[in-house]
């Protein structure tokens, strides 16, 4: 989510998740005498949370590519102590500018997770993608 402000965050989690993954598999090899008991329960609870994260992270990153301070050098100017300056940058200012395409993604992707079983429908509908349990590979039943 804060990748596109702090870019160092992407190598980093990069590194995180290698080592997440190796220590994992080496535990599962040589520590465990029998595998964990998971089931698909978890990784179906991480990915419907997970399935946010572009989400954010698209609208995150429009806010903070947007930055009137940093791309067009404007400040507002110090009247009195007890005032705060004036930063001019807010979530609600449209315009045409390098945060655009973000805001775009972001919009269509919320657009796609809110009304995700209507899309589905809609593509089934004019034969683009094809129902989930509508597809038989011709495979026998192994029980």
């Amino acid at each position: 989510m804060y990748g596109l402000a702090i870019p160092m965050l992407f190598p980093i989690s990069l590194m995180a998740f290698t080592v997440l993954y190796t220590m994992e598999k080496l535990t599962i090899t040589y520590f465990f005498r029998q595998p964990p008991m998971f089931d698909e329960k978890l990784n179906k609870s991480a990915i419907s949370k997970m399935k946010w994260a572009p989400i954010f992270m698209m609208f995150f990153g429009y806010w903070c590519l947007s930055n009137v301070q940093i791309f067009t050098n404007i400040s507002g100017f110090i009247f009195s102590t007890l005032q705060p300056v004036q930063s001019y940058h807010n979530m609600w200012r449209f315009g045409v500018n390098q945060a655009l395409p973000l805001l775009i993604v972001g919009v269509t992707l919320g657009i796609l997770y809110v009304f995700n079983g209507e899309v589905l429908s809609i593509l089934n509908m004019f034969g683009i993608m094809m129902p989930k349990d509508g597809v038989d590979e011709g495979f026998g039943t192994y029980q």
